[in-house]
């Protein structure tokens, strides 16, 4: 059996057994934790005023949307998983051994195996994300905090060298 003819993503192929993670949905929802509505909601002066009431505010999210579906997209599509996968495995494993695993997994134990694999493959994504997402929500928080303490800062130091001093009275 030749590799290089097994590794198109045709029946019987190594590619064709084994699952590529779903990872476009678990990237949706990390730029969810993001997005202008959660934004606005923990720093309510994100946008410069701009917000829910906003007759631009349709837009901003429209916009925000079709950022984060354009970039997961193309970050996470099918596609291009499967070929990085297949460059891996061509790297990772010699042709005979290829041959070996492929009539391994034609065998019902290694139809149970590839079964099972493709299951961890498909709910590993999740399982990560449900690990991360409050990590990243904490991380967000704090970064949230940090940028408006700074924001508050840079508005006292500005505010400071637009009023102006009365004659004789020294500035704070």
């Amino acid at each position: 059996m030749h590799v290089e003819a097994e590794w198109p993503a045709g029946p019987g192929t190594l590619l064709s057994l084994l699952a590529v993670p779903d990872q476009g949905r678990q990237c949706l929802h990390e730029m969810s934790l993001v997005s202008p509505e959660q934004l606005v909601k923990s720093q309510p002066d994100y946008f410069g005023g701009l917000g829910p009431g906003s007759p631009y505010w349709v837009e901003l999210v429209a916009a925000y949307q079709r950022y984060a579906e354009g970039l997961c997209t193309a970050a996470h599509s099918e596609a291009a998983l499967r070929e990085v996968y297949r460059d891996l495995w061509r790297e990772k494993l010699a042709e005979r051994d290829m041959d070996a695993a492929l009539k391994l997994f034609r065998t019902p134990a290694g139809r149970r195996w590839v079964a099972a694999q493709n299951e961890v493959v498909r709910e590993a994504p999740e399982r990560i994300g449900e690990t991360r997402t409050p990590l990243l929500t904490q991380a967000l928080r704090r970064l949230q905090a940090e940028q408006a303490r700074i924001l508050e800062l840079y508005r006292r130091e500005t505010d400071k060298r637009s009023v102006p001093a009365v004659v004789g009275q020294a500035r704070p």
